[in-house]
């Protein structure tokens, strides 16, 4: 390999391309405006790439370099700083640009003017890196995949003269384990992230989105696994509109998010806020035009105590494990819920500690899977006259609610289909009256298996043979049936 001490670009000021002898190959550096700056097939890609030797770069003599190919400075891993004055006209560089720099701290960007699109792995995997002031880069438009990505010595980052930033791909300070404060006040124009923005950044404790009122969509694992992380104010983000999956998944110490602001989110992915265990409340009163959220909302966030859902209007459906395992909830209002018409399995699944759901607001709500309200052994009653338009609900519900001693059907008017184990093992059950269940034409096996304390049933309401659909070990001699039913012939072995 050619060891390169240090590079004086001066003499190749009034040159289309130059050639330098590095290792076994020719590499060009071009300012050639005709040249794509994104194919890395050209010869001009890899320029200084793995001199591991080069400890400075002088670019004053660059003035009327407009673009760089792929990997430009990848891996010299005994770079120490860099200062881009002279590089006035630089328009675009491809991948790799700095990538690797294990070595670097400083990165002056003062004199980047005109830079207006970066490829992937500008600055990734930079250990050295502490600060970084991006102040001069008023016309960067694009950065694509892994900036700043794996940077684990940066601290700070300032982003006050990105002005123009408009899109930023994946992995954007992913894993940058020291950052610990973001503020995004410069990111006036930016709308689209990719994933993993933020993702892993443990050390992070404050981020600021007061600059991000342009902000429309950002892919998955947005601040994904910030265990430092305690509070959230999203205040700023006006015309959010879309977040996929793990949004704030597995915040470990996040206590306080305010989402007052978020009037325009429509559309949030997989387990957002799924294990966030030191979440204690979460007030919705913002999420006036939310209408999907994927599976595992809220999953196992074992001290929430409170949710208010009072913003959530036009929410229609929601993905399984719905507040599944918050075994510190103790009540749950669904009066806001006026739009809510599917929601998948497992919702509210082990809340060992609700005593309260009130269905009233439930109007529109057609279907909800297999395992509602399994295992909540502090509900002692439940009222579904709110539940006009439920039709069918999956298996195991409310099966295995051990305090469960009353159920008051007369709202379910519209309810078809009852998966397996509805209402087993409620041991405190004494009595159901099935008044209301007019339309139930299937019950899976085992209703109202093993409730041992259960002395009568009444199904004048229930057609015999929705009562044939499945086996149950409850014995006949408790069913009470209208005159114009026949006692259904016992299917049990």
């Amino acid at each position: 390999m050619h060891r390169v001490a240090s590079v004086d670009c001066a003499t190749v000021a009034d040159h289309a391309a130059v050639t330098f002898p590095i290792g076994v190959r020719l590499f060009r550096f071009s300012n050639d405006a005709d040249i794509e700056p994104w194919r890395s097939d050209r010869p001009w890609s890899c320029l200084l790439n793995g001199c591991t030797s080069v400890t400075a770069l002088d670019c004053m003599g660059l003035a009327e370099l407009i673009a760089v190919g792929d990997e430009w400075l990848a891996d010299c891993t005994g770079l120490t700083a860099l200062d881009c004055k002279g590089l006035a006209q630089l328009a675009a560089v491809g991948d790799g640009w700095l990538a690797d720099c294990t070595r670097l701290t400083s990165l002056d960007c003062t004199g980047l003017a005109q830079l207006a699109t970066v490829g992937d792995d500008w600055l990734a995997r930079c250990p050295s890196l502490a600060a970084l002031d991006f102040t001069g880069l008023t016309q960067l438009v694009t950065v694509r995949d892994h900036w700043l990505s794996r940077c684990t010595g940066l601290v700070a980052l300032d982003c006050t003269g990105l002005t123009e930033l408009n899109t930023v791909g994946d992995y954007w300070l992913s894993e940058c384990t020291s950052l610990t404060t973001l503020h995004c006040t410069g990111l006036t124009k930016l709308t689209t992230v990719g994933n993993d923005w933020l993702c892993r950044c443990t050390s992070l404790a404050t981020l600021n989105c007061t600059g991000l009122a342009q902000l429309a969509t950002v892919a998955d694992y947005w601040l994904a696994e910030c265990t430092n992380l305690t509070a959230l104010d999203f205040t700023g983000l006006t015309q959010l509109a879309a977040v996929g999956n793990n949004w704030l998944g597995s915040c470990t110490s996040l206590t306080t998010l305010n989402c007052t602001d978020l009037t325009q989110l429509a559309t949030v992915g997989r387990y957002w806020l799924a294990e966030c265990t030191s979440l204690t409340a979460l007030d919705c009163t913002g999420l006036t035009q939310l209408a999907t959220v994927g599976d595992n909302w809220l999953w196992l966030c074992t001290n929430l105590t409170s949710l208010d859902c009072t913003g959530l209007t036009h929410l229609v459906t929601i993905g399984d494990n719905w507040l599944c395992g918050c075994s510190s909830l103790t009540a749950l209002d669904c009066t806001g819920l006026t739009q809510l018409a599917t929601v998948g399995g497992s919702w509210l699944l082990g809340c060992t500690s609700l005593t309260v759901l009130n269905c009233q607001g439930l109007a529109h709500l057609a279907t909800v899977g297999d395992k509602w309200l399994f295992g909540c052994t502090g509900l002692t009653a439940l009222d579904c006259t709110g539940l006009s338009q439920l039709t069918t609900a999956g298996g195991k519900w409310l099966a295995c609610c051990h305090s469960l001693t009353a159920l008051n059907c007369a709202g379910l008017t519209q309810l078809t289909t009852v998966g397996d184990d509805w209402l087993a093992c409620c041991i405190s059950l004494t009595a159901m009256d099935c008044t209301g269940l007019t339309q139930v034409t299937t019950v899976g096996d085992n209703w109202l298996a093993c409730c041992t304390r259960l002395m009568a049933v009444d199904c004048a309401d229930l057609t015999h043979d929705a009562l044939l659909g499945g086996r149950t070990r409850l014995p006949l001699t408790h069913m009470k049936f209208t005159d114009s039913h026949k006692r259904p012939r016992d299917t049990r072995r």
